[in-house]
């Protein structure tokens, strides 16, 4: 594969700068006008190319909207219904529920990195992450309305893809995607010690950027490099809260189902906003970096997926909270040319994904038969616990709520009402620690005597 040219973060944005004021006059007025950690994420959002990749046509399973479509995939039979499939093992095939990473049973967890490892192993993985690396060369998935009803089309063949590699390596089709709630992160002192960022789950870096640990390494990329490349928390911010809550608050189609790369700024009656989702879901992909930095590979870091399982589960909230059921197949922003370029018009065919519209990815058909999203986690003061080792309650702040608890050596600063912090540790100094080690004394045993045969215990032991 060939060798991809990569300048450092800091030379690409400054030719993504001078490239994008030259060619796209308006692209530089419109991006001052929103967070400044979000400005280059918006100017990148305007370099296009024109090239094809679709699904595989043999694997029509991928494109499913219900159960019984996509039963044949996993051995099941099923009785006619729209979601009637019955397992091999006699079990009912279900919906995924689609939890944040930090609510998985270790069990679960270490059962959804050996899928992912599996579909990275059969090709599954790297033609969806280019599927969505050419999405963006064709000018479409980013830059407008296209952008969350692509990828809500994407993370569901991802997960189809998932459920098949689980059921071919563990006889299992209960292996879903879960999300990556990132505020949880961005609530530390410093989000970038959070123990997310271990081996345990999506691992940690060396001096070089490389992912040297965990369940993704080595990871060969499409870049032909033989590690996933990050740069965690050197720029960008996790996931903000505010941004959550203005889109929570908003009730115009266009503001969510956004224009973000506008063509007339003079003619579209709407404007570029901070928190349309679009724009809040690049400070995640700046603050992990690396791979994920860059539009074009950033589907080849795992995380990625996890991340924008987050975003859609925001826009499900969402349409549950300003929508209701048969508004929110129909709902979508007018077509309009001072707006967006044609690719993110209503009924244009969905870049990739051409046996759908762009309207399409609207469908109650996803909630309704492939997934359902679990709660974030929360936590009171009459309950401060979130249900998971891997979470603390905060009660030092204004907000009580969930956050990630911090990895030995990182900042655990601020937090006063005896909440343990640190995993696996406790926090002295401003520092998490490992916990002091623990003297036991052996007591001291008298030898009966025995007629039986003597018990050797190291021959047992080496036969365990």
């Amino acid at each position: 594969m060939k060798l991809t040219f990569r300048p450092k973060s800091g030379l690409i944005i400054l030719i993504q700068y001078i490239i994008l004021s030259t060619l796209f006059c308006n692209v530089k007025a419109i991006c001052e006008d929103i967070d400044k950690d979000l400005r280059d994420f918006c100017r990148a959002l305007d370099a296009i190319k024109n090239n094809k990749w679709e699904l595989p046509p043999n694997r029509p399973e991928l494109r499913c909207v219900t159960l019984g479509c996509f039963c044949p995939a996993v051995d099941g039979k099923t009785d006619g219904s729209i979601n009637g499939c019955i397992l091999p093992n006699g079990k009912q095939l279900g919906k995924c529920l689609r939890q944040e990473f930090r609510m998985l049973t270790d069990e679960q967890r270490e059962a959804y990195f050996k899928t992912i490892k599996e579909m990275k192993a059969n090709n599954d993985f790297d033609i969806i992450a280019l599927l969505h690396r050419q999405a963006w060369d064709e000018g479409g998935a980013h830059r407008g309305p296209q952008f969350l009803v692509f990828h809500r089309e994407m993370l569901k063949a991802f997960e189809l893809a998932m459920r098949e590699a689980s059921y071919k390596i563990l006889q299992s089709t209960d292996v879903c995607l879960p999300y990556w709630d990132s505020t949880m992160d961005g609530s530390l002192p410093s989000p970038k010690d959070s123990y997310f960022f271990t081996a345990d789950f999506i691992g940690s870096t060396n001096a070089s950027g490389q992912v040297i640990d965990g369940p993704f390494s080595p990871w060969q990329t499409l870049m032909n490099t033989e590690y996933i490349q990050r740069d965690v928390g050197r720029h960008g911010s996790c996931y903000k809260e505010e941004y959550i809550t203005w889109q929570m608050n908003q009730t115009k189609i266009e503001n969510i189902i956004a224009y973000t790369s506008i063509s007339d700024p003079g003619k579209c009656p709407t404007r570029v906003y901070s928190g349309n989702p679009e724009l809040a879901h690049g400070g995640p992909h700046t603050f992990i970096g690396g791979n994920m930095g860059y539009i074009t590979e950033s589907a080849n870091d795992p995380v990625f997926y996890n991340h924008h399982c987050f975003v859609d589960y925001l826009f499900e909230q969402w349409r549950k909270a300003k929508q209701n059921y048969s508004q929110r197949p129909i709902q979508y922003p007018l077509d309009n040319p001072a707006c967006e370029t044609k690719i993110h018009y209503r009924n244009e065919k969905m870049t990739q994904f051409p046996y759908i519209r762009n309207i399409d990815g609207c469908r109650n058909e996803y909630t309704d038969n492939m997934y359902e999203y679990a709660p974030r986690p929360t936590c009171s003061l009459q309950k401060p616990d979130c249900g998971s080792k891997y979470l603390f309650c905060d009660l030092s702040h204004v907000t009580i709520r969930c956050i990630a608890k911090v990895r030995i050596g990182g900042n655990c600063r601020g937090f006063t009402k005896g909440e343990k912090v640190c995993y696996n540790g406790e926090c002295v100094n401003n520092v998490c620690v490992p916990y002091p080690p623990t003297s036991t004394t052996t007591p001291t045993t008298t030898q009966l005597p025995s007629t039986s045969a003597p018990y050797d215990e190291d021959e047992d032991e080496d036969d365990d």
